[in-house]
């Protein structure tokens, strides 16, 4: 057991710092959003030297202040995570991906959807969230993201026996 909260934590860290340093750099929104990406970006300065809590209202004034702003639902869901505020974080991440359906980091953001849902003990939402991030990371031919969703596919088919064809 304590392997696998080592392998999920070194996994929403990953992500995390994936997330942080692609996801402007490859987003290409129109200037109105320059602010908001600025605003960001303060909140990954603050993620980057460790004040979560920070960075997470830097992210939450972001949503505030542009709402139709994919990204910064998508960061603070992984600030909220990061405190381990998994409802909170769960509805960040659906409001960024209602906006961007086929956002770059979907995977990343349904597989941390998973992560949350399984810390709050909603099998059924972690396996469903996790066919989805399965199916975005496929269908990007992400292989090694396959590789891990069907992993941690298995660990939660197992854990939650009930669900498992759902």
């Amino acid at each position: 057991m304590k392997r696998y909260k080592n392998e999920c934590l070194i996994v929403i860290l990953t992500t995390l710092i994936f997330f942080s340093i692609f996801c402007l750099s490859t987003m290409a929104f129109g200037e109105d959003w320059e602010e908001a990406r600025a605003m960001v970006q303060t909140g990954k300065d603050f993620e980057k030297s460790g004040q979560l809590d920070k960075a997470t209202d830097a992210f939450k004034k972001t949503v505030k202040l542009f709402p139709d702003y994919p990204d910064g639902y998508l960061q603070l869901g992984f600030g909220l995570q990061a405190l381990k505020k998994f409802n909170s974080a769960i509805e960040a991440y659906q409001k960024g991906l209602n906006l961007s359906p086929y956002h770059k980091f979907g995977a990343e953001a349904y597989y941390n959807m998973s992560v949350s849902a399984d810390k709050l003990g909603r099998g059924a939402d972690a396996i469903v969230y996790l066919k989805k991030a399965l199916q975005a990371y496929t269908d990007r031919n992400d292989y090694p993201g396959v590789f891990q969703a069907g992993s941690y596919l298995e660990v939660l088919s197992n854990k939650y026996p009930e669900n498992k064809n759902k």
